[in-house]
């Protein structure tokens, strides 16, 4: 029954504040009424030794200004964040629609035959392995000796996607990760190839190279870390490009292709609108 009224005050900063007027009346009214059944005296002179002591009216203000404090740094916090909390409640969609999923179904999108292997030195293909992992099931894992780019060209409705999500794990200090993207000038005139190398940490981003009409930067994510060494990356796409071009002349276009290189496995990767 009080399901729904709690949810609203969590996302209605005001909606707090009616909630403890009416239930400041309520207590002090209840007050009122219990006073003169339970004998409590009509002024202080009649009170007990003790609640006139300096300890005791300290405690008393203690208790009375403490939930205030909170109160009022709560409401802060909620004002701050009404716009956004509200637009919850006016019924905006927060779900993710999945595009594409990569990965050990029916199709095996994870299988060797669904990558383009290319830069390879000395002719030395990486080693694609099924394997089964106690905690992910079947995943593949990657590795190679020398240098590689194993790339997955996205399925066409996948391409309008803007996050990618990505269960993943660095066997070693070789696994690396990437995104490909295509930017478009804000009036579509223009457009340039964007490589994402994703990166564990904080780091703000860094250009590594550009050539004009490519650039491929380092970005880093924070991810959520997951039972037996697997790491969840969460990539907004929107957010990468604003964070690394700028959002005053750049949007993000098409998400084209995801690469692999060095030492990895993989559970799955998962495309989202």
């Amino acid at each position: 029954m009080l399901d729904n009224p709690s949810k609203w005050l969590q996302r209605n900063w005001w909606g707090l504040i009616v909630a403890y007027l009416l239930l400041f009346a309520g207590v002090y009214l209840l007050i009122w009424q219990f006073a003169e059944p339970m004998g409590i005296p009509d002024s202080i002179e009649n009170l007990p030794s003790f609640t006139k002591s300096r300890i005791f009216i300290h405690l008393v203000l203690t208790f009375l200004i403490t939930p205030h404090i909170a109160l009022v740094l709560d409401l802060m916090i909620r004002f701050r964040n009404f716009q956004g909390l509200g637009a919850v409640e006016q019924g905006v969609s927060q779900e993710k629609k999945l595009l594409e999923r990569i990965g050990y179904d029916s199709k095996d999108t994870l299988a060797e035959s669904c990558w383009n292997i290319s830069e390879t030195e000395n002719l030395d293909s990486p080693t694609f392995k099924t394997i089964d992992d106690g905690f992910r099931g079947k995943v593949l894992q990657v590795s190679s000796t020398a240098r590689y780019a194993a790339d997955y060209k996205v399925k066409p409705q996948a391409s309008l996607g803007n996050l990618v999500e990505i269960i993943g794990r660095a066997d070693d200090r070789s696994g690396r990760l990437y995104v490909q993207v295509n930017a478009l000038s804000r009036d579509g005139a223009v457009s340039k190839t964007v490589w994402f190398k994703l990166r564990i940490g904080r780091d703000k981003p860094s250009l590594v190279w550009n050539d004009g009409a490519a650039y491929e930067w380092s970005y880093s994510i924070t991810p959520a870390y997951l039972d037996g060494n697997w790491l969840k990356l969460d990539i907004d796409l929107n957010k990468a490009i604003a964070d690394t071009l700028g959002d005053d002349g750049w949007l993000l276009g098409r998400l084209k292709m995801i690469r692999l290189r060095g030492n990895l496995s993989l559970a799955y990767i998962s495309i989202y609108s």
